[in-house]
């Protein structure tokens, strides 16, 4: 039995709304609070996902793939492909956010080196943060969309100081929860 606990890497993690989820769809994943970031929040503790909302769904998956939400940007390598992505999809959702960062003049003037640029000044932020961030730059539904190209074996983000984790990935299947 000793041996079983420690080979387990499952598990078992509960949402509750009163929206009757059933599936994780983007366009209910910035609805409430999104302190750890975009995604449908997920607790291990049954007790807490009640607290929000009698119909509850679960799944059971490898906390190995969340990443952890308060960690650098710089970890997720795969981020600058993200930025480039969003900024093929709206240039102009992308001067916005660049011009924060960037002096640029116009839309037309963003090059593939000011992204870059963009990327390597947002390396220090949190990860929750650069997606909270692209979620608002670019609306939730590109942010996902570039998530499954870039972390499709990625379910979402974790964060171990709430123990919410955050579930982006649109391929989880959910069950119903009759507790």
């Amino acid at each position: 039995m000793f041996k079983e606990i420690f080979e387990s890497t499952k598990v078992t993690i509960y949402h509750g709304d009163n929206h009757n989820t059933k599936e994780i769809k983007p366009t209910q994943m910035d609805k409430g609070n999104m302190q750890n970031g975009p995604g449908i929040y997920f607790s291990e503790d049954i007790t807490v996902a009640k607290l929000y909302g009698k119909n509850i769904v679960q799944v059971e998956v490898d906390p190995k793939k969340f990443i952890p939400s308060r960690g650098p940007v710089s970890k997720m390598k795969l981020g600058y492909y993200m930025l480039k992505d969003l900024w093929k999809v709206d240039k102009e959702a992308m001067y916005y956010l660049i011009s924060d960062w960037i002096e640029v003049h116009e839309p037309d003037d963003v090059t593939i080196d000011d992204v870059a640029l963009l990327f390597s000044k947002m390396k220090q932020n949190e990860i929750r943060n650069f997606l909270i961030t692209l979620s608002d730059s670019f609306g939730v539904e590109e942010l996902v969309k570039v998530w499954m190209k870039h972390y499709p074996n990625k379910l979402g983000t974790y964060d171990k100081n709430t123990g919410f984790y955050s579930v982006i990935n649109t391929n989880l299947k959910l069950k119903e929860n009759n507790v």
